[in-house]
Formats: C-alpha cells, structure tokens, sequence
C-alpha cells in the first residue's frame, strides 16, 4: 500500500455472514424511476453486505483509515498552506500596500460591480477556497479571518451576494470556533441534557 497498487477484497465469504448488519440501505440513491422488473433495495435474498467475511471489513477499515491519513489529509494541508502563502504574498506586495493608504483604485484590473468578474484565479477566489479548506480542517479561527479579508473586499466591489456568502460563512466559522472552545473546556453541550 506503500505508493503502489493496493487490491481490497470484496465479498470474501462464501456464504452469507449471519448478522451482519445491512449498512448500505439507508444510503441508497432514491431513483424516481426503478429498473423493469427489480425492485429497489433488493439483491437476490440477502442484505447488502452480507458477504463481506469479517477479514473484508477489517481491511476496509485499515483502507479508508490510510486513505484519510496517509492521503486526503495531508493533501488538503498542503494545498490550504500553499493557497495561505499565494495571499500572503499577494497582500503584502506594495500595490496593496498603496491600495490600502490611497483607497482601493491602484490601477489594477477593474472588476465589473456585482457578483461577476471573479476569474477562478484571482485572489478572493483563492481566499474563498483557503477559507473553505480550512474550516474543513477544523482551523476555524484561520477561516474566519480569511473570511473577514473576504468580505471586506467584496464590501468594496459591491458583490453583495458573495459578501452575504462570505458572512454566513463567517459565521459558521466564529460559532464553531466558540463551540469548539467550549467543548474543551467544559465537554459537550448535550451532557447535561442526557442526565
């Protein structure tokens, strides 16, 4: 598995594991329109999953375990630290440094006010995408700053709905941060409900 092809068995029991629980039902795609003569949620007379031997789920589980931490993780980390120095270096330049004494004309391209003219490169886009990683990441304090970078510059272009987006986000951001510190400090909320 070590960077190279990695096979997961499937269905390695030869017969029907007694027990096992059908976890895939209640995630089935619901069609509008079902197959001729199928009925949905049916395969032959067993549950979804019940040929899986217990060695199957064991291996998916070790499977999707390195897959979120040996690849997914590590990836989204990288790409939100690479998108955190393009900003930085972006909003450090002396352009920016004159935009934010003068006021924000410093001949650069000029946006149509509105919603419009954010090309996927430019840097509120990759503000956004660095925001949004890292509330993924559970970074929030980092995302709410991003967020409030955003909102100010789409404050300033007049792109109302994409500042509505970026303060709902922000506040997405703010509330899980609290949480989050509450959570640590005193556990979570529903313990006093439960007794």
């Amino acid at each position: 598995a070590n960077g190279g092809v990695f096979i997961l068995p499937v269905n390695g029991a030869r017969e029907p594991v007694s027990g096992r629980v059908d976890a895939w039902t209640p995630h089935v795609e619901t069609r509008l329109v079902a197959p001729v003569g199928i009925e949905p949620g049916t395969v032959g007379s067993s549950p979804r999953g019940a040929y899986l031997s217990d060695e199957d789920v064991e291996r998916h589980k070790v499977f999707v375990a390195e897959l979120v931490n040996m690849s997914l993780l590590p990836s989204m980390d990288r790409r939100a630290k690479s998108l955190n120095g393009v900003i930085i270096a972006n909003r450090k330049g002396l352009k920016n440094q004159l935009k934010s004494f003068w006021g924000r004309s410093t001949g650069q391209i000029v946006k149509p006010e509105g919603d419009g003219g954010y090309a996927r490169d430019s840097i509120e886009s990759q503000m956004r995408r660095a925001a949004d990683l890292s509330m993924a990441l559970r970074d929030y304090e980092g995302a709410a700053g991003l967020y409030r970078l955003l909102a100010a510059d789409y404050k300033a272009d007049k792109a109302w709905r994409r500042l509505g987006a970026a303060q709902e986000s922000l506040g997405h951001a703010l509330a899980m941060s609290t949480t989050q510190r509450r959570w640590s400090a005193e556990g979570p909320p529903h313990r006093e409900a439960r007794r």
